[in-house]
């Protein structure tokens, strides 16, 4: 997600892995895949359609953005319900 954040766009799967570096290349590669199985991330089709490349590019979905969403304002919610308490 900060990775699309940053970049309002698609990404490779190779640009996370560099980034993920406390994981191995197949973990993070199947998770990846379990997203795409799962409908959170989509991949985007090059602009050139007889070219087939092993690198491809990726967005999430909506659905992604919209989980992400709903959880950051949970998690946001309970720190203010904390905080409250505090007082």
């Amino acid at each position: 997600m900060e990775s699309f954040t940053i970049n309002s766009g698609q990404t490779y799967k190779e640009e996370i892995i560099k980034k993920l570096r406390i994981y191995s290349y197949k973990t993070i590669s199947s998770i990846i895949d379990d997203c795409l199985a799962r409908g959170y991330i989509k991949y985007v089709s090059n602009s050139s359609s007889n070219s087939k490349k092993k690198i491809k590019k990726f967005r999430p979905t909506s659905i992604l953005i919209t989980n992400y969403i709903n959880w950051t304002l949970q998690h946001v919610g309970n720190l203010n319900k904390t905080l409250k308490n505090i007082k």
